[in-house]
């Protein structure tokens, strides 16, 4: 039992795509993907967040699925600080039957570290 639950905690869940903060700014530049998600602490996310972010903190992602439904079919990026929590809530969404998660690889840090927009 104590290995299936530290699968959870992966940092590289099966069935998630990984991004480079440049393809992810792409793909939602260019309207390929168009629903982004911020996993992080509500505090987090009042401080800065990408351009155009929903808000799903990871502690709530779990009673969020009905909320979450409509997109099960479309492309979502997910993001975090680093791309840890982002991992853990596609590994959960996954588990869910969402099929076309992607996750920002480095989060937002790896993000402003490009120097790309954030909104306040």
């Amino acid at each position: 039992m104590l290995g299936s639950f530290m699968n959870f905690f992966q940092p590289q869940p099966e069935g998630v795509e990984f991004l480079s903060p440049e393809q992810a700014k792409k793909a939602l530049e260019t309207g390929e993907i168009k629903t982004l998600i911020d996993v992080r602490s509500p505090a987090e996310y009042s401080q800065a967040r990408l351009p155009g972010a929903a808000h799903v903190p990871l502690d709530l992602i779990g009673v969020s699925v009905d909320k979450l439904e409509k997109y099960k079919n479309e492309d979502l990026i997910l993001y975090c600080h680093t791309q840890n929590r982002s991992s853990m809530a596609a590994r959960y969404l996954h588990g869910q039957g969402f099929t076309k998660l992607k996750v920002i690889s480095g989060g937002i840090a790896g993000w402003t570290r490009m120097g790309y927009p954030l909104e306040n």
